[in-house]
């Protein structure tokens, strides 16, 4: 066996020895997801509650919310110029 090919790795660590700290790693980063995407579930499962936001567990769901959505001209402008304003900063920034 040759100086070089010790049972450590280029970092200085041994082969098989794992880190303390990674599940602690995996708890961390599953809480800063939950703290992030939990909020963003909550408001799709009531956007389907007919009385908006009430008390918990939402009754009578229904999709008239997305009705009113998609038949409200304010709202397709409003896309519409989202999107002008996003194709202008992608062409922008390639140039």
């Amino acid at each position: 066996m040759s100086a070089n090919s010790s049972s450590a790795n280029s970092s200085g660590r041994r082969r098989g020895a794992t880190n303390p700290g990674a599940g602690w790693l995996g708890v961390y980063s599953g809480l800063v997801y939950a703290f992030l995407y939990l909020p963003i579930l909550v408001l799709v499962i009531y956007s389907f509650n007919r009385e908006g936001v009430g008390g918990f567990p939402p009754r009578h769901l229904t999709a008239a919310w997305y009705g009113t959505l998609f038949q409200d001209a304010a709202i397709w402008e409003t896309v519409l110029n989202s999107l002008i304003v996003a194709i202008a900063a992608v062409a922008i920034s390639l140039f």
